[in-house]
């Protein structure tokens, strides 16, 4: 009988990884034995996923949602009729167009994470650039939907495409600098704290990250160490930020409010070290074939 030396989980006859935390197992045949069973088969007998059909229960709320959109459409083109000028409820006549999208959305498109966020991602910006476009001139805008894009690039497109993960990565980065000089030109006409504050913190975070990922794939972290590792990445960023902020204003001051925080973020260090070598002998001696 074997254990994994990472999470303790019994081991099957025969196992080339752990079945819970995805350890490598690192021992003789003779004491793990032939592989037998899976503990998590698949069923094979599962139904596949079939595309949604416009069944009964579905086209009785379509042709619902439709006839509602429709009365207020007609309602609004009414309106504007007896007032003289029928383009004077443009704006709610597209708001109904977008809400009747989003209900039918819910009907048509097969609920999961990605579906849902790509879509009301989209709609919301439709919204906010409607509620924002008066005398064709825009204000407030590019706030939200700055955080709209940056939201979809990390929560969906990063995670969810199926195309390389080295192309998503790039493009990834792109967007979010792309994001950050657009924000910059919007809010002040010209780039002013986006080369001296924003691009290096966006070269820290790089770093960061990617001692992060390099350590998740060769290392084989639990996950309490990824999320540790996380941290002091988001931890080092954010000191960084301070720290480049007060370059560009010209203060004589290193760190200001996150001098706290960086002492953490060197706690996080010296104990995520000392873990990984612990761990490190740990599993020497515990592997080691005498």
């Amino acid at each position: 009988m074997a254990y994994c030396v990472e999470c303790g989980v019994e081991l099957v006859s025969g196992a080339a990884k752990c079945p819970l935390c995805g350890r490598e197992v690192a021992a003789p045949k003779e004491l793990i034995g032939e592989k037998g069973e899976e503990l998590f088969p698949g069923n094979p007998h599962a139904p596949s996923r079939s595309p949604l059909r416009l069944d009964k229960y579905r086209k009785g709320l379509t042709e619902l949602i439709l006839t509602f959109a429709a009365i207020a459409e007609l309602t609004l083109i009414i309106t504007g009729t007896a007032f003289g000028n029928i383009l004077i409820f443009w704006r709610p006549f597209l708001y109904v167009l977008l809400g009747t999208a989003a209900l039918l959305v819910l009907l048509f498109v097969r609920l999961n994470y990605r579906n849902i966020a790509t879509w009301y991602s989209w709609l919301t910006t439709a919204t906010l650039i409607i509620a924002d476009s008066t005398d064709n001139l825009f204000s407030w805008v590019a706030y939200p939907v700055t955080g709209l894009i940056l939201f979809y690039t990390f929560s969906v497109f990063l995670l969810y495409h199926r195309i390389p993960l080295a192309l998503r990565l790039v493009t990834a980065l792109a967007i979010l600098l792309a994001s950050l000089a657009g924000f910059d030109l919007f809010t002040h006409l010209q780039l002013t704290w986006f080369l001296p504050v924003a691009l290096p913190v966006v070269g820290v975070a790089i770093v960061t990250l990617t001692g992060t990922f390099v350590r998740s794939v060769k290392g084989h972290p639990s996950i309490p160490d990824i999320i540790l590792m996380l941290l002091m990445s988001a931890s080092i960023s954010t000191v960084a930020g301070d720290f480049f902020a007060l370059r560009w204003k010209g203060s004589q001051d290193i760190l200001s409010w996150s001098f706290s925080l960086f002492i953490i973020s060197l706690l996080l260090l010296v104990f995520i070290s000392i873990t990984m070598s612990v761990k490190k002998v740990r599993y020497y001696f515990q592997n080691r074939v005498i």
